[in-house]
């Protein structure tokens, strides 16, 4: 006979840790190797600071080890252009590797957009050269 998931489950706090270590803290295969709801499974991690931090714990180790494999595919001799591009646009944003900007204004806020001219100036210079750009931009964000 199939045994039901529980919702309430009498777990130690160790099983549910090790099952969480296994499972990279993801919840849904956590739960569904120690045969629970995911709810069950989120109470649980609500309740224990002690699982929080297994769960932020083993977050960071995987972001380290996909951090890792990416600069091992940008350092590849051939350059994958797909993780050199990945990673401009999110740790090269201040340089301007962005692919769109976005502006959330409030329920009561009006925001104005102006284009504005920039001078562009060569690193070699012989002349300067004025041109029209859509950025940087001007906003005016008004709360009346």
């Amino acid at each position: 006979m199939a045994r039901t998931k529980a919702t309430q489950p009498d777990l130690k706090l160790e099983q549910i840790e090790a099952a969480l270590r296994k499972c990279n803290g993801l919840i849904t295969p956590t739960s569904t190797m120690l045969n629970v709801t995911r709810q069950a499974i989120y109470l649980r991690v609500k309740r224990s600071a002690r699982l929080r931090a297994v769960i932020e714990e083993v977050t960071e180790k995987v972001l380290d080890k996909c951090e890792s494999q990416l600069f091992k595919n940008i350092n590849d001799g051939d350059g994958n252009m797909t993780a050199i591009i990945f990673y401009l646009k999110t740790k090269g944003k201040h340089r301007g590797y962005i692919e769109k900007q976005e502006i959330i204004g409030g329920l009561d806020c009006n925001i104005k957009i102006e284009k504005i001219e920039r001078v562009i100036i060569d690193p070699n210079p012989i002349e300067e050269v004025q041109h029209k750009s859509a950025a940087p931009v001007v906003i005016e964000i008004n709360d009346d």
